[in-house]
Parts: C-alpha cells; structure tokens; sequence
C-alpha cells in the first residue's frame, strides 16, 4: 500500500488524495493508517467499510455460525480456485495438499496465508494484521461504516471505543446493512447508503 501511494503522490503532487477501503481492503487501509503513521499523513482523508478488525473473531463467527459457513465455504472454494490456477508459483513455498484440503478459512490462512506473507501461523497473522489494536493511533481524517448484523465480525469485536474517543476518525454503525450492503430503496431505486456517504466525506473534507 505504502508504494502505490507515494507513487499516486509523485504522479499528482499537490493534489489530495483520498483512499476507500471495503472489507480486508478496508482493515488493510485502517492497519496501514494505524501503524505507519508518519507514511499516511500525507493522505487527505480516508474510508473504512465493513472492516473486519479483529481476524481472529472474524474467523471464529465464519466457523460458528449459519451465515459465517455460507460465506466462509464461497470464499473457500473461490480461493482453492485461485491456489490451483497458481500451483507452480505456490508449491515451493506451501504445502499444496494442506491448501487444497482446507475446510475453513482459518485451514487456508493457516496452510497458506501465513506462510505467503511469512508468518509461522494463522493465529501471528491475525494477531499482526488486525486492526483493531491501532485505530486508535489513526491520525488521518478517517470514517468508518459499519454494520451490527455484518456477518463477518461479531458486533463486540469492533473497536467503538477506540473509534468515539480519536479525533481523527468518525465512525457509523448501522443496525443493518450487512458486510458491504448498506442498500436502501425499494425495487428499481435501489441507492447504497455507504458509498454515497463515502463521497460525501470525501468530498467534504479533501474540498476544505
């Protein structure tokens, strides 16, 4: 993330720049704010959706629950599908067989995730790459959207506190709106709600 940014800085300098970041894209964007402060001061101003900021819990309630199953085996036969279409790249470094075998995400990450980004385990990776523990030393303008019924994380699991009390992020969380949903209107007017206050925010806050 640090390389794409400062290359969109060096190709428009002087402009504001303005990152929106979905889902693990989103807990990325949050982990890379948090953590490298001084690289993202540069940024303009940022948004959040439906970041899955403890992955642990998030991998948890993919396991527990009804709806965390449905989505955890789509996702799991999507990034099986992409683990075989990269074999040849991927057998000197993990064990395709534990890969190909895994039955939820947190098999995958553990037999390929980890290892692809060098951490010994699943439970390292998710303890290093969450981003729960450094929202609260985000110092970029940032909005969060959120909703309680994500079926990713559990509604515990997000860092309310964290967010309300840092003055450098406002954060939202509907009661709706699911992981990436936020849909509103009716049949043939259908709006998303997250994506418009996105650009709102945006707007707002880079226009100043």
């Amino acid at each position: 993330m640090a390389f794409v940014l400062e290359h969109l800085r060096e190709r428009h300098p002087g402009r504001p720049i303005g990152v929106i970041g979905f889902s693990l894209g989103g807990n990325v964007l949050l982990r890379f704010l948090g953590a490298r402060e001084a690289e993202a001061r540069f940024l303009g101003a940022c948004v959040a959706i439906s970041v899955p900021f403890d992955l642990e819990a998030g991998a948890r309630m993919l396991e527990e629950t009804r709806a965390g199953r449905f989505y955890g085996n789509y996702f799991l036969r999507s990034l099986k599908g992409k683990a075989r279409a990269k074999q040849r790249i991927l057998a000197p470094v993990v064990d395709l067989a534990r890969v190909l075998g895994a039955r939820t995400i947190r098999e995958f990450d553990e037999a390929a995730t980890a290892p692809l980004h060098g951490f010994p385990s699943a439970e390292e990776y998710y303890r290093e790459a969450s981003s729960a523990p450094v929202v609260s030393r985000v110092r970029v303008p940032t909005l969060i959207l959120h909703a309680a019924d994500d079926p990713f994380l559990p509604p515990e699991a997000i860092p309310r506190k964290d967010i309300d009390r840092n003055p450098w992020t406002l954060g939202a969380v509907t009661p709706r709106g699911g992981h990436v949903g936020f849909v509103e209107g009716g049949s043939g007017a259908t709006r998303f709600w997250a994506e418009r206050e996105a650009a709102r925010y945006l707007g707002e806050v880079l226009g100043r």
